[in-house]
């Protein structure tokens, strides 16, 4: 797994500009093993990205709308960096360290992701992540577990559905007997 961050600067809408930030927890690992499962395994069908999870900075401000950071003018660009750096150093920093281990991951992956769109259903995206990360790492049990339960739910994220994390399921298993 690795921490990362990407920061854009980009119009804001009000003729000003603003810093978008991003943090991520992402896996070459994780990346190599979905890329050879079949689409139909796959969250909405089709590829997935190598993160595991990830979340704007605005979030940590403004959960309902997080929006970017805005810069209005030159006057303010060093206020922009300043929040930027305010909450890469704090909340950014205390995120990636309660995902920091298969083991904390583990313990997010049947919680909804509440920085996504659908915060009442495990994202199926990082859930599988996951559960490939737990595979990769000794610790099978743990990921069969994991999907066990996930396909006793009652309901999915709208990205995913009980065919597909069957599928998901059948594909992990042929992979990692």
């Amino acid at each position: 797994m690795t921490a990362a961050v990407m920061a854009t600067v980009q119009k804001d809408g009000y003729g000003g500009v603003g810093i978008n930030a991003r943090a991520w927890i992402v896996s070459a690992a994780v990346a190599d093993v979905l890329r050879d499962m079949p689409g139909a395994a796959l969250a909405g069908g089709g590829a997935e990205p190598n993160f595991l999870e990830s979340v704007l900075f605005g979030f940590f401000e403004h959960p309902q709308d997080p929006r970017e950071i805005s810069v209005a003018g030159e006057a303010a660009i060093a206020d922009g960096v300043g929040e930027f750096t305010r909450l890469l150093a704090g909340p950014v920093e205390d995120w990636f360290a309660a995902r920091g281990s298969v083991s904390a991951l583990l313990e997010l992956a049947l919680l909804p992701n509440l920085t996504g769109l659908d915060r009442v259903n495990p994202d199926p995206v990082r859930l599988r992540g996951i559960v490939i990360l737990c595979a990769l790492n000794g610790r099978s049990r743990d990921a069969a577990a994991l999907v066990d339960e996930y396909l006793r739910r009652d309901g999915f994220h709208k990205w995913d559905s009980i065919e597909q994390a069957s599928a998901f399921d059948a594909a992990m298993r042929e992979r990692f007997p």
